[in-house]
């Protein structure tokens, strides 16, 4: 049970590269499974995300970034491990990717993995990627709304603004902001509000005085990368600093595989994650919603409640703005002491 083989280390990644190889490690032991992070030099850089692709072997692994680096002083942060996932589902409930492929194969009347053809195995993962797809943003059912939004879609990270510089990237798993952006505890500043676009560039044209942010607007990039198109946060007044903002964001998540094998959920949700794979192997394998199809509406509209009843963060009802007028009542009523405006 657990991690029983690990071995951790750095790697530095020079700049435009987009693919990074860590070789020469002589290990002693296969590693199975790595988890990396990318750390960037300063908060102007781009935010990039390593994904692990190929084999492993005892002299390393490769990643693939979803940018090229734009300096020569990233650094690459692993964990490598053996004889265990990063995850360890062996003695717990929970269904990882090997589960659901190996129930998904059973409805096709297919043999076990490792007896399978290529196409075979193909097949297999499209119908467990879309029904980890239809799990994450579920249809409209009885009793489920259009659009419902899973509360461990929601993780919570920081971003570290760069004095005189208002536009920083979006992490590549951004998909949207759920609230605020807070300040650190000991800094005594309101939360940057999210609002429009519109309306930082009009804050923007009437002055350009650089302080602590107060307005935040997000917006795509025109450009397209390996992993989609990506975001950027635009910030008034531009930062005369740098200030470490904490965010809610709903995320994105990579494809299940042997390297990510856990699906968002836990074990409360696997039966209704692996009915949502079969129900798209029923329908898209035999044309038909059936048995499965049917258990997932009603496992759908099961963990639903089950997720609303544990998440007392409801996020936003409606956008940031609709509640400005308040808010800027709130704002009016400021205390200035020994010139430090509260």
């Amino acid at each position: 049970m657990g991690v029983q083989l690990s071995h951790s280390g750095t790697a530095s990644i020079g700049s435009g590269v987009s693919t990074l190889t860590v070789s020469g490690l002589g290990l002693a032991w296969v590693p199975t499974g790595v988890t990396v992070n990318v750390r960037k030099p300063a908060g102007s850089n781009l935010n990039i995300v390593a994904t692990p692709y190929g084999g492993f072997t005892s002299a390393g692994f490769s990643v693939e970034l979803s940018s090229p680096t734009d300096t020569a002083t990233y650094v690459l942060d692993y964990i490598l491990w053996a004889d265990s996932t990063a995850v360890d589902t062996t003695g717990t409930l929970q269904l990882a990717y090997a589960d659901l492929c190996a129930d998904v194969s059973r409805f096709l009347g297919y043999p076990v993995l490792a007896s399978q053809t290529a196409a075979q195995i193909a097949e297999v993962d499209g119908y467990v990627q879309a029904g980890i797809r239809q799990f994450y943003y579920p249809p409209a059912v009885a009793g489920v709304e259009p659009g419902y939004e899973w509360s461990f879609l929601r993780p919570t990270t920081t971003l570290t603004t760069v004095a005189s510089d208002s536009i920083m990237d979006m992490p590549a798993a951004f998909s949207r902001m759920v609230g605020d952006l807070h300040f650190a505890a000991s800094v005594h500043a309101r939360p940057v509000m999210q609002v429009s676009e519109a309306r930082i560039q009009t804050l923007l044209q009437a002055s350009d005085t650089e302080g602590s942010p107060q307005y935040a607007a997000l917006r795509y990039k025109q450009s397209y990368g390996a992993h989609g198109q990506l975001q950027e946060i635009v910030l008034w007044p531009v930062p005369d600093a740098a200030y470490v903002l904490t965010y809610r964001y709903e995320a994105y998540n990579g494809k299940l595989s042997a390297l990510n094998p856990c699906p968002l959920g836990g074990m409360r949700h696997s039966e209704l994650i692996l009915e949502s794979c079969l129900a798209k192997a029923e329908q898209r394998a035999n044309d038909e919603g059936s048995l499965h199809t049917t258990a997932f509406r009603e496992l759908l509209a099961a963990g639903v409640a089950m997720d609303r009843r544990g998440n007392r963060n409801y996020g936003q009802m409606g956008s940031s703005e609709t509640f400005s007028v308040e808010r800027e009542r709130c704002r009016s009523s400021d205390v200035t002491y020994n010139g430090v405006t509260w």
